[in-house]
């Protein structure tokens, strides 16, 4: 009954937090305003030294000010999509997706943006410009490819730390997902759960490794010769 919830959370705030920093990334690149992108550089940077306590602290007096309707899932509820929709928008579950989404976005915008920055500094993307492509163009057709599978690894990084940051997030928010269910067996010495979660969270973590090394190797030819 818990691992519904931390999946919600988890996988569904990591793919719209990459969609949004892959988005805010592309901008970022193609965009000729020096002074807007160092201002939104400097708002991320910002964003992105908060420790995650410290922000799910603040998302939840935020959310309580507002009016927030606190009525988090409860342990014995059997989650399903309908009851996870119903309470999206106004309940702890919302909240706790949105600081999913504050936690995860500014480090995958910087390092999304870095990377692309840096495969726009190479002679086959300025041989493209010197073509006649444009800027979007030559985004599109040569520096997405190359730097998409540096990219992959760095999301499977982050999912895996995003581990931590969800037991912090479930624990703020009251949700009884598998961070909270870890942080109650242990106080309570429930060796057994300890142990089965241990084991769930490792093969996770071998799968997210093992997809993304995968992924890397079709996507990349030169990976295929290693």
């Amino acid at each position: 009954m818990a691992l519904p919830v931390t999946l919600f959370i988890g996988v569904g705030g990591f793919v719209l937090a990459t969609a949004l920093s892959f988005l805010l990334a592309t901008v970022l690149s193609l965009s000729a305003k020096a002074m807007l992108k160092a201002s939104l550089r400097k708002f991320l940077y910002l964003l992105d030294s908060f420790p995650a306590f410290l922000l799910a602290l603040g998302l939840l007096a935020l959310f309580l000010k507002w009016g927030g309707n606190w009525d988090p899932i409860s342990a014995g509820q059997t989650p399903t999509i309908i009851s996870f929709m119903e309470n999206l928008f106004s309940s702890a579950l919302g909240a706790a997706l949105v600081c999913t989404l504050l936690l995860l976005v500014p480090y995958l915008t910087l390092q999304f943006h870095q990377s692309l920055e840096e495969e726009k500094n190479k002679l086959y993307f300025r041989t493209a410009l010197a073509k006649g492509l444009s800027a979007r163009q030559s985004l599109v057709r040569h520096l997405l490819p190359n730097a998409f599978p540096p990219m992959l690894t760095l999301m499977s990084e982050v999912f895996l730390a995003l581990i931590a940051g969800i037991l912090v997030v479930e624990i703020t928010f009251s949700l009884p997902g598998l961070g909270n269910l870890l942080t109650q067996s242990i106080l309570t010495a429930d060796y057994p759960v300890v142990i089965g979660l241990i084991l769930l969270l490792l093969v996770i973590r071998m799968v997210v490794v093992w997809l993304a090394e995968a992924c890397i190797i079709f996507l990349d030819p030169r990976a295929r010769q290693i």
